[in-house]
């Protein structure tokens, strides 16, 4: 056991001395990638490096030189993740602004949905009289399914998509045009609702949403010409819904152009906060090593001008030794 102690006592020694030998070694590495990571893309990451590294070398004890590091290296870290996390923050601030437009979708969705049961409910009211019921259950089912993946794709604003309206547009018309195949001609001549109903305004809601005045305004058009195609004339009903489509087309839409540029300019608002705060971070971050720069140097040069007064010797002390020594060396001549 006395040996092991022994032994034990002996490396733990050489550790000890070994750890100490490489503390400042590691310190002046640690503080010159502290330096680095700190001022990441700047002039300034070198200059603070010599600086840390002369600051480290200043500093007596081994352990803490690396002490020091340790700090320096804490508070860059500290520093550069918490710049990089404002910095994503204001990005993201000024990325997600809330589309104005949020609430004239989320009316749809309700629409759609409202407009669905309601088509359900004449489908089975007049269900026995159709021309092709199994043409009508079916194109009831796709509405059913289309009604859940647009519904569930315009409730988020990633959904709200130009190439998914587009389509929207085509598959409600499609579905509204199958119905020449399927209402029998007495349906056709007393007016009677058609599969889809009021199903298929809800294209025209999406368009205006999406599109604003000119997107909403040509969609109604298209659902007032396939109305004009299915049923082969003209009367004050059609004429009417026209009139409506139109007009819900022309308003609504007007309502959204309005909240996408109120969207826009909160938007660019945003950004040029983001920006501003960033350029007065960046310039708090100069000046505060402006100052730090110039207390440094202020210190250096305080240093320097005392190790000359130190090496310089006392010009009073040299000429009262020389008067002393003068009447010696007179007296000394004047006696030989």
């Amino acid at each position: 056991m006395k040996v092991i102690d022994a032994v034990a006592a002996l490396v733990s020694g050489l550790l000890i001395n070994e750890c100490s030998d490489i503390s400042p070694w590691l310190a002046n590495k640690l503080v010159r990638w502290a330096a680095r990571h700190q001022y990441a893309g700047s002039p300034r990451a070198e200059v603070r490096a010599e600086e840390w590294a002369s600051l480290i070398a200043d500093r007596p004890g081994k352990l803490f030189k690396l002490m020091t590091a340790v700090s320096f290296a804490v508070v860059a870290v500290t520093r550069r993740v918490t710049s990089r996390s404002s910095g994503q923050r204001r990005a993201l601030r000024a990325r997600n602004v809330p589309d104005g437009r949020s609430p004239l979708w989320h009316g749809h969705n309700i629409f759609r949905i409202v407009s669905f049961l309601y088509a359900c409910s004449w489908v089975l009211f007049l269900f026995d009289d159709y021309r092709r019921p199994w043409l009508a259950l079916l194109v009831i089912t796709v509405m059913g399914l289309w009604t859940v993946i647009t519904v569930w794709r315009y409730w988020t604003r990633s959904g709200r998509t130009n190439r998914m309206v587009a389509l929207d547009v085509i598959v409600v018309s499609t579905l509204f045009l199958c119905n020449e195949f399927i209402l029998s001609d007495a349906q056709m001549l007393n007016s009677m609702p058609t599969v889809v109903a009021i199903w298929h305004s809800t294209m025209v809601t999406a368009a205006l949403a999406q599109w604003g005045l000119l997107g909403g305004a040509s969609t109604g058009v298209i659902a007032a010409v396939s109305s004009y195609l299915i049923r082969g004339y003209i009367d004050a009903a059609m004429s009417l819904d026209t009139v409506l489509l139109l007009g819900v087309g022309i308003v609504l839409g007007l309502a959204s152009d309005i909240a996408r540029k109120s969207t826009e300019r909160l938007a660019h608002v945003q950004r040029a906060e983001a920006a501003i705060a960033e350029r007065e971070r960046q310039a708090q971050s100069l000046r505060a090593n402006a100052l730090q720069i110039l207390a440094q140097a202020q210190q250096h040069d305080t240093e320097r001008s005392g190790n000359v007064v130190e090496m310089t010797p006392p010009l009073h002390h040299a000429e009262a030794d020389g008067s002393q020594e003068w009447p010696s060396e007179s007296g000394a001549g004047t006696t030989s």
